[in-house]
């Protein structure tokens, strides 16, 4: 093990490190000769043995006017670090407390294409429930080569979903299956002329846009904005 490397991890620098070691191999000693053995300048090497006193490494003494330096005992310094952890258990609840009341900045990915939605559907398949509001006969025309594949997937997983669709005969054959597939499906005609849906499940939100190309997919991580889409869905729940 590479004692120096050792030492640099604990914050010291490359002369600090030189320093110490000399202090410890040769004991109680002067700046000239701490200087001497390291090659490092009286001037700098003072800098440096103040810098270590003050982190208690390096002990001083005068003697007919002259200062003497001298390492601490090497065990200090895992007594140090013990007593560093030590303080750090103690106001670890604190650090916590405030990470839990900093903002939460939203995370937003962007997919697009057949996989980005496959990408999507297995973030749902890994939830226990999930919402969704959108239009049943547009999501045929996009996901026809996919959606019986992912609600196998659904039903076999024991996820559940409420889903708010569009007032078409498409829809209706959907929630006739409502039971079977672990669903409860409300028509709302509010959604016949829509060419997007979103899908809310633990903090994330996902809207999904039916575009001439490819379908495109954006992903929002967010407590609040998942917290508010909820509630909108709720309200239209009970209109629906």
């Amino acid at each position: 093990m590479d004692t120096k490397q050792v030492l640099r991890e604990l914050n010291l620098s490359d002369n600090e490190v030189e320093v110490y070691l000399a202090c410890l191999k040769i004991g109680l000693s002067s700046v000239i000769r701490i200087s001497e053995l390291t090659g490092i300048p009286k001037s700098t090497c003072y800098d440096i043995l103040s810098s270590l006193t003050t982190r208690g490494l390096i002990s001083q003494v005068v003697k007919e006017n002259i200062r003497y330096f001298e390492a601490i005992t090497p065990e200090f310094l895992l007594e140090n670090l013990k007593q560093k952890e030590k303080r750090l258990k103690e106001i670890l609840p604190k650090l916590i407390s405030l990470k839990k009341t900093a903002y939460e900045k939203p995370k937003v990915e962007l997919y697009i294409g057949k996989e980005g939605m496959k990408t999507i559907y297995d973030q749902v398949l890994r939830e226990k429930e999930y919402l969704v509001l959108g239009n049943h006969t547009k999501y045929s025309e996009f996901f026809d080569w996919f959606s019986d594949n992912f609600i196998a997937k659904r039903v076999e997983a024991k996820i559940r979903c409420r889903y708010i669709s569009e007032d078409s005969e498409i829809a209706k054959k959907v929630k006739e299956k409502d039971k079977k597939e672990l669903r409860i499906t409300k028509i709302n005609k509010l959604m016949n002329a829509q060419n997007a849906e979103f899908y809310v499940f633990g903090n994330k939100v996902v809207f999904i846009v039916y575009s001439k190309g490819e379908p495109i997919g954006i992903v929002i991580e967010n407590s609040d904005i998942a917290k508010l889409q909820r509630m909108m869905f709720e309200e239209l729940w009970k209109k629906s």
